[in-house]
């Protein structure tokens, strides 16, 4: 089980995070990292809230802001670190506050994992994550990321999983199991 083996990563003492008191920020669409505009929204946004925001670079990500907000580098409360490996990547979005991102996977594995999505995108990829009340598409309106991220609302516990319980690997093996006998 993969959760079981992230268990093992030690990124958040890494980064001197605490278990829910940090946001996930995955960015990196064209639409965002292409569109200046939009990405200056996306960071005035992040360096706003109320908590760290922990910022694995992707490296399209990095090399705009590099080149056009050098100093945002600088910011506190963003932790602008370089990317990370699967297995610390799961231990960021188990224990995040709330991830922001404009990735579908991202968006895809907080409802998995049941953290609360503020997706930075115009588009609805995952439209029962929205529905559920899971994730909120707020695309790239500083005023929105940052409503979105300070409103208290959690997962919703009546939330149903429409990807699985996550034991599908079990279940194939058990079928297997019994085709064997």
């Amino acid at each position: 089980d993969n959760l079981k083996l992230a268990e093992r990563s030690e990124i958040l003492s890494e980064l001197k995070v605490e278990k829910g008191e940090y946001y996930l920020a995955t960015i990196h669409r064209a639409a965002n990292t292409d569109n200046i505009d939009n990405l200056r929204n996306i960071l005035q946004a992040f360096s706003q809230l109320d908590r760290p925001v922990v910022f694995p670079l992707h490296p399209r990500t990095r090399k705009v802001i590099l080149t056009h907000f050098p100093k945002e580098l600088e910011k506190h409360g963003i932790k602008f670190i370089e990317p990370v490996g699967y297995m610390d990547m799961l231990q960021l979005e188990k224990n995040a506050h709330k991830i922001l991102t404009d990735s579908r996977g991202g968006q895809k594995e907080g409802y998995v994992l049941k953290v609360p999505c503020i997706t930075l995108h115009d588009t609805k990829e995952w439209t029962e994550t929205l529905a559920e009340g899971c994730n909120i598409l707020v695309g790239a309106n500083t005023s929105e990321i940052v409503s979105a991220a300070k409103c208290e609302k959690k997962f919703p516990a009546s939330a149903k999983m429409h990807y699985g319980d996550g034991r599908s690997s079990q279940k194939i093996r058990s079928i297997l199991d019994q085709w064997g006998k």
